[in-house]
């Protein structure tokens, strides 16, 4: 078990914040940059590769988690928690993100729930 634990700390230092651990956490990030550079107006997911793959047919996201539509992008997460933190990630980068995570989901300083 100390091995695994490790195994985890080295490679978080290794990666750092260039990396994400879960799909959920890279999925709401595509959908953080979508909202932003679509300035709120579309929820539909930004895909630079649509001009080469209009049907969407080789999205990087896997179909349980995405619905290609009408030449966009659908991720099945709804955006209220990117849209919820993007001041944070515009502020802060991804540093945002945690602390905006933490707040949002009541947790104060020193992990402790503050509800």
């Amino acid at each position: 078990m100390a091995f695994v634990g490790a195994a985890y700390a080295g490679a978080a230092a290794w990666v750092g914040d260039r990396a994400f651990w879960s799909p959920d956490s890279s999925i709401r990030h595509v959908q953080l940059v979508s909202l932003l550079r679509e300035r709120y107006e579309d929820v539909a997911a930004v895909y630079p590769g649509a001009w080469l793959d209009p049907e969407a047919r080789f999205y990087p996201v896997s179909k349980g988690f995405a619905a290609p539509r009408d030449g966009k992008v659908y991720l099945l997460y709804p955006p209220f928690f990117p849209a919820l933190v993007a001041p944070l990630f515009q502020a802060a980068g991804r540093a945002g993100l945690v602390r905006g995570t933490l707040e949002r989901c009541g947790i104060a300083e020193g992990g402790v729930p503050s509800w």
